[in-house]
């Protein structure tokens, strides 16, 4: 994948103008806008260390955590979601629900309190909350090796007391060093639906979250919408769009920008809820609905990228290549944008 010359994507959002007065705002927003949350992380070197750490707390949580949560609760044949789908959430709310009841199965005492400080750290994560992320990555990581603990998984726990110390280090690259992955064409594959998921969700925050927000900010004047939270403002243009059906860009009707902002928000679903299962099968569509939705708003650098990931990962499939984490990290973590060697 050739390098861009002009390539200005790897530069972090501009921050947002300062918030207008109520008493002299003179455009109120419109009544089907959503409330969105504000992040005062500035569009600098916290910007990037904010993605790193995402991404790196993306993998400790779908590679280690949700699985150990996982394989407890259907140890102690409690109901669980499908073995191939980890959805997070809901198997952090199973927990929470169960430990009352079966305390004993418990190999330390596990109370709600960490419970929720584990939703908690998943959220931050999925909804890329990259303020809390720079500041409270450390907690999130020492209430994961809590958790893993409790259900009697040291392994997990070791693996990421290990991510937890490298971060602590700044070594973010051999975080992933070990893990590759290749596309086949077989049947499903739980460590290729890991790797792609990884792949995804560096794509939703290097990319498609501060496209979104700049989008947001500079195209629709809309200084208070600062989040990276994809959901948030994937759900505020959808509603925008149900109402004006030019919203994105003129001629949404002929491309049918509403079936295209629905499939996004379902892409950015299945990644951060862990339907494994899906990404699988579908993530080349998922990359293709995002690579669209940057046309339309004009974010061609980023779409230009997100397009070089597809062709990269085409590529790599077509001739039965191994797909190496570690260099997927570097190239979505590298600000400015750099070329790994691949």
């Amino acid at each position: 994948m050739a390098k861009r010359g002009n390539n200005q994507r790897g530069k972090a959002p501009r921050k947002s103008r300062p918030e207008p007065n109520s008493a002299n705002h003179q455009n109120p927003e419109p009544s089907t806008s959503q409330n969105l949350t504000t992040q005062t992380t500035s569009p600098d070197a916290n910007f990037a260390r904010g993605i790193q750490i995402a991404q790196i707390l993306f993998f400790c949580l779908t590679q280690f955590v949700t699985p150990a949560i996982q394989k407890f609760l259907c140890r102690m044949k409690l109901p669980s979601p499908r073995v191939r789908d980890f959805d997070h959430v809901k198997l952090l709310k199973k927990m929470f629900y169960h430990q009352k009841k079966k305390s004993q199965c418990f190999s330390e005492r596990l109370s709600n309190t960490l419970i929720r400080n584990a939703i908690a750290a998943r959220n931050d994560i999925c909804h890329i909350d990259l303020k809390f992320l720079t500041t409270n990555w450390k907690r999130h990581a020492l209430v994961w090796i809590s958790l893993c603990r409790c259900v009697g998984n040291a392994r997990a726990a070791f693996r990421v007391r290990v991510i937890y110390n490298l971060l602590t280090r700044g070594k973010y690259k051999h975080v992933v060093r070990s893990h590759a992955f290749r596309l086949n064409t077989g049947n499903y594959n739980q460590h290729t639906a890991f790797g792609l998921s990884f792949i995804l969700y560096g794509c939703l925050t290097k990319y498609i979250a501060p496209a979104l927000r700049t989008f947001m900010i500079n195209t629709k004047s809309r200084p208070l919408s600062t989040t990276y939270d994809v959901f948030k403002n994937l759900k505020y243009l959808i509603a925008e769009q149900e109402v004006d059906i030019d919203y994105l860009a003129t001629g949404g009707n002929t491309r049918n920008d509403s079936a295209l902002l629905k499939l996004c928000m379902k892409a950015r679903h299945m990644t951060c809820h862990g339907f494994n299962s899906r990404i699988f099968n579908q993530w080349k569509s998922y990359l293709q609905s995002w690579i669209q939705l940057m046309d339309v708003i004009k974010a061609n650098d980023t779409s230009a990228e997100l397009q070089d990931i597809l062709d990269y990962l085409v590529n790599h499939k077509q001739r039965g290549l191994k797909i190496r984490s570690a260099s997927i990290l570097f190239w979505l973590s590298s600000f400015p944008n750099t070329t790994p060697n691949l």
